[in-house]
């Protein structure tokens, strides 16, 4: 639970901020109608937390999963499912960031 709170303290600060700057700008218009809100913030963030992870090579399988079933519930207007998918592919990301963190080791 420490090793979490770090990482969010680490970069939980600069994911959480492109959510809130992007509001809703990488998800496709006619998914994100029918959608909460909060569903639609959620699926936002979890889409720019995984192409910042990506970006920096460090993006896990579970988040990247995570975020295509994000992306299914959202076509079938299922706003609680997307909130659930979408938050654990934001944590998955944000874990995947957290690894930049530690030192390199080389190949065995």
């Amino acid at each position: 639970m420490k090793l979490f709170k770090d990482v969010v303290r680490a970069v939980g600060g600069s994911v959480l901020a492109l959510g809130v700057l992007s509001s809703g700008a990488h998800a496709a218009g006619d998914d994100m109608a029918g959608l909460t809100p909060e569903a639609a913030w959620a699926l936002s963030n979890a889409e720019d937390a995984v192409a910042l992870a990506k970006k920096n090579g460090v993006l896990w399988t579970t988040a990247a999963a995570a975020l295509e079933q994000a992306r299914e519930a959202a076509k079938k207007r299922d706003s609680a499912a997307v909130s659930t998918y979408a938050a654990t592919a934001s944590e998955h990301a944000a874990l995947g960031m957290g690894q930049l963190a530690y030192p390199q080791v080389g190949k065995y």
